[in-house]
């Protein structure tokens, strides 16, 4: 029912796309309707047709398909006139607003004409046009009701063209009987299709100010598609019955966005009859809804009784009421009682149909979703409609119960023909909806992407694109171009499935397209909006599992370990401030609200030294520690007694769990907390002289502690106790990056200057300084053994470039990314430290020791990624964000 609906407007839609203009504000275009024939069932009005000629382009794959000798619409009349407008054939007489009209003529097929706005007001101007046109080769002359028209043959049209000029209009058109009827409507003898009381209702309620307004008569429209597009396809026939006025404006062209109203030819109109049967409701059918799938559908069911009325009413109108009732008879003998009654008790307010998978089996990952009034009272229920052993667990670590039921096609005896590919065999219920499938695997993998939050109400990129439509509606259709290739086979003709095949991608850019039913007033109002597609992982990348966060990642993904199982976990931060721990499957096994954005790294800790681990980090104003479930450690979160301007440091000098963290805040004093959450006894440190913004940091020399942070000018080499141990004096401003410690050779500490110049450090309180090339003061710098040669190497990151430097100052590779370096990172394993970086273009690197790129790489990414070897060792997950979604790449050994 609704899919059939769905498929002849996504049919019409095309055309709409390439019917619209540019324009800007509309006049009053009552004048150019005067020449357009009642019969005419499709019209586009515009106050701007001067650059409409790129909406016709032949670079987009899926009008191009429709443009070619299979089907007989052909390039669009405007593009022909506007082509020979380029050429000067008119001069200037030819003005922006015009209409476009199209219908069907017998065996003449599908006709356009083209009207618009002259200059000529009188007779001695259009008669030198005229006679100018005449004197090219191969144009014939006629004369009907007194007016002339002209018939030449355009190259990029593929019949004769026929014009004429009357009362300052222009008309154009491919069949000769349109343009007499357009003359005889100019002259008053023929019927308009202004004068048609429906479609002036449907006029009357257009936008006179937007980019354009689109009007068609549904059942005549379908009828010329069928043919064209739609001639082998089933699904398309029960919309036929709809016989109505509809009316958009084009509001946006880019993205193109319309909205309008149906105007019913009658009262009775079971469409509107169907929509209006219902409230407008706020869908929540979203939280289980794959957000990968190729479409779905969602069914205000607030009142059931009137829904199957309504129902009942336009399957008659299809001829095919009969059919549901047999199988309504059929279910209710299976169940040995009133099913329908009972599934109905059960729903509460939705009804979702979801196409999840891109399968040439249209079965195959498709489901039938149900809101509920109670899940456990349902599963209940269930558990009394079918046998005991036709009830499973789903996995054994789920409690998911599966129910095998007595009869495969309920939803279509409850719901209409919408849902006739989801037999629903299967039934389990997940986050109080009822899910009908038809295997149990389609409903494992359902279940598992709603357990990793891969679902349409998690993703950023979904709820950007409803921001486009209002909160509540009846129906709701949504459509994915990159991931419904197959389902667009089985709308349009099979002449088209080679060309939808081989243009895939590029069909693609398309993007995604949404239809809003609702109720307004006693109208049926549309909204009709299509989004930017998603963006796409790179090619070859193979993803172990993805989770949807639901919010873009404020942190970069640190991995942890189970304390119970040793095995890996995940702990990342959102931009909503929300703290979660997923497990190694990508699940989410906890959320927790922190007051602010982590502003340090997140490390493990045995606060009691009984082998549980806890978790601590810092926001700008507090200290947290946070244990496996998700609760605060008593005394936690510590409120500091000034802002932090430095990331917490967590130190254990002797690896005996008695450990220290250091914090500076913005008092220019650094505080030491022991993990009971109290201010260290014996911390003696007197101050900076400014504020400490890099890590404090903590190094052994021969058997010697010290702490080691800078301000702005001044570094401090200190003991455990706060004492200076090393003083330098220094004139030079410090770039924002750490103190390092280098033990090869003489023992010094490493930092740079705001130059990017490598200042060092001495024990025996000498300095010196190194150039090793010319940096911004935005520059990153740290030293790590990248050749392998048991002494740390100089590596510097600046703008678009990565710079390696032996420790003797040899420049060992370097290389430029194109784009903004927002993060670097290392990697110790495979018995080489490789060096991570990620870039601004979204993009994720992985450098090897002689600056190659890893095999795989770059991966897509917006955060700082971590890297830890799979269970087996077989492989490594690389972690990372990506607009809301936790990624977990595999790379090969």
């Amino acid at each position: 029912m609704m899919r059939n609906i769905l498929a002849y407007i996504v049919g019409l839609l095309i055309v709409t796309a390439v019917l619209i203009s540019c324009g800007d504000n509309k006049s009053a275009v009552s004048d150019v309707f005067d020449a357009v024939p009642d019969n005419s069932s499709f019209v586009v009005s515009t106050a701007n047709f001067d650059s409409v000629a790129s909406l016709f382009s032949n670079e987009n794959a899926l009008l191009r398909m429709f443009y070619s000798p299979k089907s007989d619409i052909g390039m669009p009349i405007c593009c022909v006139v506007d082509s020979l407008k380029g050429s000067g054939m008119f001069g200037e007489h030819l003005l922006p607003e015009a209409v476009v009209a199209v219908r069907k003529d017998g065996n003449s097929g599908l006709c356009q004409l083209f009207v618009c706005r002259t200059d000529m007001g009188d007779k001695s101007t259009i008669s030198e046009l005229l006679d100018s046109l005449k004197r090219m080769d191969g144009v014939e002359s006629r004369l009907f009701n007194e007016i002339e028209i002209l018939k030449l043959k355009s190259q990029t049209f593929s019949s004769s063209l026929s014009m004429a000029f009357s009362g300052g209009l222009a008309m154009f058109s491919s069949s000769a009987k349109y343009i007499e009827d357009a003359i005889s409507c100019l002259s008053g003898s023929g019927k308009r299709l202004k004068d048609n009381e429906c479609f002036s209702k449907a006029w009357a309620s257009s936008g006179k100010k937007e980019l354009a307004n689109v009007l068609f008569d549904s059942k005549a429209v379908l009828d010329i598609f069928k043919s064209e597009l739609f001639d082998d396809c089933n699904v398309v026939a029960d919309a036929g019955i709809i016989d109505s006025w509809f009316t958009f404006d084009v509001v946006s062209k880019s993205p193109l966005s319309l909205n309008g109203f149906e105007f019913a030819k009658s009262d009775s109109s079971c469409f509107s009859a169907l929509v209006k049967s219902q409230p407008d409701i706020e869908f929540a059918a979203l939280s289980v809804i794959p957000d990968k799938s190729a479409a779905y559908m969602l069914v205000s069911f607030a009142d059931a009784q009137r829904y199957d009325e309504a129902l009942t009413s336009f399957m008659e109108s299809t001829g095919k009421s009969g059919e549901r009732k047999k199988k309504i008879d059929k279910m209710n003998d299976a169940f040995g009682f009133d099913a329908k009654t009972k599934f109905y008790s059960m729903i509460k307010r939705e009804v979702a149909y979801i196409a999840s998978e891109n399968s040439e089996n249209p079965e195959s990952g498709v489901f039938v979703a149900c809101g509920l009034q109670s899940q456990s009272s349902v599963e209940l229920a269930l558990g009394e409609m079918v046998p005991e052993n036709e009830v499973r667990n789903l996995d054994d670590a789920q409690s998911i119960k599966v129910f095998h039921m007595p009869y495969d096609d309920i939803p279509y005896a409850l719901f209409g023909d919408l849902f006739v590919n989801c037999r629903g065999e299967y039934v389990c219920c997940v986050n109080n909806y009822m899910i009908f499938a038809n295997s149990v695997d389609d409903i494992r993998m359902l279940v598992r992407e709603v357990s990793l939050n891969n679902t349409m109400k998690a993703s950023i990129s979904h709820r950007e694109f409803m921001d486009r439509f209002s909160t509540s509606s009846t129906i709701f259709m949504y459509y994915s171009f990159a991931c419904g290739s197959e389902i667009m086979k089985r709308i349009f003709s099979r002449q088209y499935a080679s060309d939808i095949e081989s243009n895939r991608s590029e069909i693609a850019g398309n993007g995604v397209l949404g239809i809003q039913l609702k109720r307004l007033d006693d109208l049926v109002y549309c909204n009709v909006s299509f989004g930017a597609p998603d963006s796409k992982l790179s090619a070859g990348s193979e993803i172990i599992w993805e989770t949807n966060v639901g919010a873009s990642l404020a942190t970069k993904p640190f991995v942890v370990r189970n304390h119970e199982t040793g095995e890996k976990e995940v702990i990342v931060q959102a931009k909503n401030n929300m703290l979660y721990l997923f497990d190694s499957s990508g699940k989410e096994i906890w959320h927790v609200l922190v007051d602010g954005a982590i502003t340090s790294q997140i490390v493990q800790v045995d606060a009691y030294k009984n082998g549980k681990l806890q978790y601590v980090f810092s926001t700008k104003d507090r200290i947290y520690m946070v244990d496996r479930l998700g609760n605060f450690i008593t005394k936690y979160p510590l409120t500091l007694r000034e802002t932090a301007t430095s990331p917490l440091s967590v130190f254990d000098y002797e690896s005996s769990r008695n450990y220290r963290m250091f914090i500076a805040c913005g008092d220019n004093n650094v505080y030491v907390y022991d993990v009971t959450g109290n201010l260290l006894k014996g911390w003696e440190f007197s101050g900076t002289e400014n504020k400490v913004e890099s890590e404090i940091s903590h190094y052994v020399i021969s058997g010697e502690d010290f702490i080691v942070f800078h301000d702005s000018y001044k570094a401090y080499f200190v003991a455990r106790n706060g004492s200076s141990k090393l003083a330098f004096l220094t004139n030079f401003r410090f770039s924002a990056n750490n103190i390092y410690c280098d033990v090869s050779g003489t023992p010094k500490f490493v930092a740079t200057d705001e130059n990017g110049i490598v200042r060092r450090f001495f024990r025996d309180k000498h300095q010196d300084s190194l150039k090793l090339g010319d940096f911004s003061e935005n520059h990153r710098f740290a030293m790590k053994d990248i050749d392998a040669d048991g002494r740390p190497d100089y590596v510097f990151a600046d703008s678009t470039k990565l710079m390696v430097f032996s420790n003797n100052a040899k420049l060992l590779f370097d290389h430029d990314f194109g784009s903004e370096i927002s993060a670097m990172s290392f990697y110790q394993f495979g018995g080489q430290t490789r060096i991570g970086v990620t870039t601004d273009n979204k993009k994720l690197y992985l450098l090897n020791m002689n600056g190659t790129l890893y095999e795989g790489f770059p991966l897509d990414g917006e955060t700082p990624f971590s890297i830890f070897e799979t269970e087996g060792g077989a492989s490594y997950s690389l972690i990372t964000g990506m607009k809301g979604r936790l990624l977990n790449y595999k790379i090969t050994k």
